[in-house]
């Protein structure tokens, strides 16, 4: 997870919801569509979330974190792939 910055993260964040922001305003606020593009934005908030949590806790050497974060990490960039 070298390398990866909180920049980083926030940029991709916002990407994803600058992608999304126009398919919600055409889905409106009911029905399917709205119920699954509400989830993925909950699923990109709470990914970042974790994400940015993680790195303001690198250097405590914690394998498992980096493993943790590097998931994460994936996760965004599969989302906004």
């Amino acid at each position: 997870m070298d390398g990866i910055t909180r920049d980083d993260v926030l940029a991709l964040e916002a990407f994803i919801y600058s992608q999304l922001r126009p398919v919600q305003d055409a889905a409106g606020e009911t029905g399917d569509t709205f119920c699954v593009l509400r989830s993925l934005e909950i699923l990109v908030c709470d990914s970042a979330g974790l994400l940015l949590a993680l790195l303001d806790r690198v250097g405590r050497g914690q394998e498992e974190q980096s493993t943790t974060m590097l998931r994460e990490w994936n996760r965004l960039w599969t989302t906004a792939s």
